[in-house]
């Protein structure tokens, strides 16, 4: 429901009346904007934020919110703050200076009759500032679209650096086993140098929107303003996805292993080739396997190969458990299905076509049958996404620099039924972020006379998906 003009007016007004006269007019603009931020969601009552995991800011829970951001018209929160003046004040329509030698803010002005009035700058700075806070509060409603499946699918976590890379403990496991020590002998090293992760590359996203005068003499209520701020956030979420779609398919390939003063290096999609460990001892592993997901025992065939890994360095088996499978749109109702079956009935006859049998006797066809409950109801968790579906198919050139290739799989064969398990849990990738972060440009910190900027809002994201283990990931190949 839209605030009405007369509600923000009085609101304001009172605001004003309560407001000490010697507050700057900046400081006064800020105290304005976190009562509406509140109303809206984007802080409590003392104007702390709220933030997610991994930081950056967040919105308060729905039924916490008195307002959506989009029920302030900007031309309501002008005229209730500036006055009925204030598209002269923005100097909208204007073709030029029309005064020529006098700057546009000695031409804001605290007012004779009031200490507080329509044309103080302190209420342009106000209104800009609250501007600025209903377009952080869309932007953050468009990061938090359901849209993305894969953006929050691995844990977040903050990195430890350790001798030039960053120590892994739960996941490489020991170097060897333990040392054999005497009762009274000194206690071995228990130095966990010997194995560690390199971290990937960290790269920053950001933007910004200004809304100048033209913008406001042509969308006054705000709605396209507004709407572009949601894109900003939407944009967001869909890079966190896409980095997310490039370490499952193997796009990324950051996965570099250290061992004392050797290097050793294998990456998630070229895992495979046979590898020699210091020791002398060679073994072939991979992680992939042709397996479509067209028959019951799928998931027993990646059980067992995911029994058959070891670790390239020390030549251990490896324990890994995947309980998270990633499915393309394609695979989405077999998937279900198969969760959805409580009990399998097995058939089975001797005869060499089934077809040649039109009216079998009594007791001989089928031979056998047997019923028994589904062995792989609820085992694992899916993941359906239509993102990872297109990232299959999509062609393997980009022009685009800010999208990733796709993997050009055929979409009339078995090929693109591909499908992942993973373990989230034992940190099979991990994102590591700061952000997204987002500010409402102070009116100080631009001449609004020389560039027509009414207000503006910028946001940045710093991120990466690391893949920190390539044996808690396995694709699971169509063909």
């Amino acid at each position: 429901m839209l605030v009405a003009y007369s509600e923000i007016a009085q609101r304001y007004k009172q605001f004003c009346d309560e407001m000490p006269r010697d507050v700057p007019p900046f400081v006064f603009a800020q105290v304005w904007a976190a009562k509406v931020a509140e109303a809206v969601g984007l802080c409590d009552g003392k104007g702390r934020k709220f933030f997610r995991e991994g930081g950056g800011p967040a919105m308060a829970p729905a039924d916490k919110r008195r307002f959506k951001p989009s029920d302030f018209r900007f031309d309501m929160l002008a005229e209730a703050m500036i006055g009925r003046e204030w598209k002269s004040i923005f100097r909208l329509g204007e073709q030029g200076d029309m005064f020529p030698g006098v700057s546009y803010y000695e031409r804001v002005q605290e007012e004779s009759a009031a200490p507080i009035g329509p044309s103080v700058w302190a209420n342009v700075a106000a209104w800009t500032a609250t501007t600025g806070g209903l377009m952080n509060a869309q932007f953050n409603l468009g990061y938090d679209t359901p849209d993305f499946e894969l953006a929050d699918l691995f844990p977040i976590r903050e990195a430890i650096f350790y001798q030039g890379g960053e120590r892994i403990i739960d996941i490489l496991g020991p170097f060897s086993p333990a040392q054999e020590t005497a009762p009274g002998a000194q206690y071995p090293d228990n130095s966990m140098s010997a194995l560690w992760v390199e971290p990937g590359a960290v790269k920053k996203y950001a933007g910004k929107i200004e809304i100048t005068k033209e913008t406001l003499e042509i969308d006054i209520s705000g709605g396209q303003i507004l709407s572009k701020a949601n894109d900003g956030g939407y944009t967001l979420r869909f890079r966190e996805n896409e980095l997310a779609i490039d370490a499952i398919v193997g796009t990324t390939n950051n996965f570099k292993l250290g061992m004392l003063a050797d290097s050793a290096a294998t990456t998630y999609n070229t895992y495979g080739p046979t590898i020699t460990n210091p020791a002398g001892t060679s073994r072939t592993v991979t992680n992939d396997i042709v397996n479509p997901l067209s028959t019951p025992d799928a998931f027993m065939q990646s059980d067992m190969q995911i029994s058959n890994l070891y670790h390239p360095v020390t030549d251990m088996p490896i324990v890994v458990d995947m309980p998270v499978c990633v499915l393309p749109t394609p695979l989405a109702k077999w998937a279900m299905w198969l969760q959805g079956v409580g009990e399998f009935s097995g058939l089975q006859q001797t005869l060499t076509s089934p077809m040649a049998v039109t009216q079998p006797a009594p007791g001989t066809f089928p031979n056998t049958m047997a019923k028994g409950q589904n062995p792989w109801q609820n085992y694992l968790r899916p993941i359906v996404s239509r993102w990872l579906d297109a990232r299959h198919i999509a062609s393997t050139t980009q022009a685009d620099p800010n999208r990733s290739p796709g993997l050009g799989l055929s979409t009339t064969t078995l090929a693109r039924m591909r499908w992942y398990r993973l373990n989230p849990a034992k940190f099979a990738c991990r994102r590591q972020k700061w952000g997204p972060t987002s500010q409402a440009i102070s009116a100080s910190d631009y001449v609004m006379a020389t560039q027509g900027i009414a207000a503006a809002f910028a946001w940045d994201m710093a991120t990466m998906v690391q893949v920190l283990s390539p044996f808690h990931i396995q694709r699971n190949k169509g063909a």
